[in-house]
């Protein structure tokens, strides 16, 4: 797997575990999460690799009250730290399109109560789907990414991300 979908993977970037069962959390605005700062550590799992330690730093800052733009410095053990840049732009009724340096093409997303869906296809014919659960601190987002190729499930990452301003 090439390193640039090794980034993609790492979105503090689909079924992470709700910790939060019988208690709702509010709708997940994600302009309003990415903005500030954010921090996630997550484990990243590959088909036949070794599992690694996979973190992330994260600014955004919100443009026009509709686009955020979200620098991150993503570190991945045993690589060097890398920077991606992220702009999502919020279309109304739940739905956002947006560009991420990694991807090839658009980057699709909606949600649905406290649930951010985002997909997107990244070099070397990878399908990209991530699955974002605002927690009800609203504080804390588990983040579940599952990469596909020819429709095989070939990588998967899981992560909590905190808000921290």
């Amino acid at each position: 797997m090439n390193g640039a979908l090794l980034l993609a993977l790492t979105l503090s970037s689909v079924s992470a575990p709700n910790t939060g069962e019988g208690t709702r959390a509010a709708p997940f605005s994600p302009l309003a999460f990415f903005s500030g700062e954010t921090v996630g550590d997550g484990n990243f799992r590959r088909i036949a690799a070794r599992h690694r330690a996979v973190h992330v730093r994260g600014r955004g800052t919100v443009r026009g009250g509709d686009t955020i733009l979200l620098e991150q410095r993503v570190e991945v053990a045993g690589k060097p730290p890398t920077d991606r840049r992220w702009t999502l732009h919020a279309l109304g009724d739940g739905r956002y399109t947006g560009v991420l340096s990694e991807a090839v093409g658009p980057v699709s997303g909606e949600v649905q109560g406290a649930v951010f869906r985002i997909s997107f296809h990244a070099k070397g014919g990878f399908r990209i789907q991530q699955t974002m659960r605002l927690q009800p601190d609203g504080r804390t987002v588990l983040n579940h990414l599952v990469v596909r190729k020819f429709g095989i499930r070939v990588a998967v990452l899981d992560e909590t991300i905190r808000k921290l301003s």
